[in-house]
């Protein structure tokens, strides 16, 4: 329940914000509280893309590298590694956070690299989350706005990542959806 209480919290701050949903896999960093979450959903075509490495590695790595716009959320299944056509881009100014907590599938953007759990098949939905508690965008060196897309395939099997770091929303926006809403529910009842 945790889980898709800060899915729908990504998801409203991501459109008060203005960003933009693009590509197959969408990948969002914003503040939640006290913590700072990643988040992540989406699926691939890896039709285009040959299967560079396939680890039966078990453990668990999950963290983030924001000076050089990589995490990592390994959920002990196993991975199958792709090249991307880059690599990503830096995201803030520090190196490596670990989470504290972490759910979902395996997924990894890592220096031009993507890796997905061991078997994955092309098109099948992904999600996770990795959780960085008691921390903020300050705290990581995450720069709010920053990001990037991926991409990995070619012609017709090109597909992408992108991911962003989502500001808070400003004073206005939040003001102007809280009217909305109020608007909404008082017409609603009458």
């Amino acid at each position: 329940m945790h889980h898709i209480r800060i899915k729908s919290i990504l998801l409203l701050f991501t459109l008060l914000s203005g960003a933009a949903l693009h590509g197959a896999i969408n990948v969002t960093i914003a503040e939640a509280g006290d913590d700072v979450v990643l988040s992540y959903a989406g699926f691939a075509d890896l039709s285009g893309v040959s299967l560079e490495f396939t680890s039966s590695w078990t453990g668990t790595q999950n963290d983030i590298w924001p000076s050089v716009g990589s995490f990592h959320n390994f959920t002990g299944d196993g991975y199958d590694r792709y090249e991307m056509n880059e690599a990503p881009t830096a995201i803030g100014s520090t190196g490596s956070f670990s989470a504290n907590s972490f759910a979902g599938d395996t997924f990894m953007i890592d220096n031009g690299l993507i890796a997905f759990s061991k078997g994955y098949t092309s098109g099948t939905t992904i999600a996770g989350s990795i959780t960085f508690a008691n921390q903020t965008f300050d705290s990581m060196g995450l720069t709010p706005g920053s990001g990037y897309t991926v991409t990995w395939g070619s012609g017709a099997s090109l597909d992408s990542a992108t991911l962003t770091v989502v500001p808070e929303p400003s004073f206005s926006a939040t003001a102007a959806g809280l009217l909305a809403l109020a608007y909404v529910t008082r017409r609603r009842g009458r």
